[in-house]
């Protein structure tokens, strides 16, 4: 196993110009680092989305498509419960907006999203 260790000024420098926060910039910048734009990368912050996207990183996965596959593959029961759990009061507040992003690729791939 290897593992990348990020680069403090290049992460310094993705912070200040993309206002993400340290972790989402860390990832990228190893991702970033060690296969260009070909990356595959889970991340469930709009802004982190909103940046790879107009960077030319399209390669990406929000925790919803996760959970869908999972659930296809019958590892999970139910990928509505697990969102509807997470969107919870006082737990992930982003839980809405992954829900949105995980719509708009069901449509965009012809997948059926789970229904409330």
């Amino acid at each position: 196993m290897v593992i990348e260790m990020p680069n403090d000024a290049a992460v310094g420098e993705l912070q200040e110009i993309s206002k993400l926060h340290r972790g989402e910039a860390e990832l990228i910048e190893v991702a970033a680092r060690m296969t260009g734009k070909s990356a595959q990368m889970l991340v469930d912050e709009n802004r982190a989305f909103s940046y790879l996207r107009i960077n030319g990183m399209s390669n990406l996965f929000c925790l919803a498509q996760v959970l869908h596959q999972l659930e296809e593959q019958g590892h999970i029961m139910s990928c509505q419960s697990v969102m509807d759990e997470l969107a919870q009061p006082k737990k992930y507040l982003w839980a809405k907006v992954v829900r949105r992003h995980y719509e708009a690729w069901c449509v965009s791939t012809g997948h059926i999203p789970v229904q409330d």
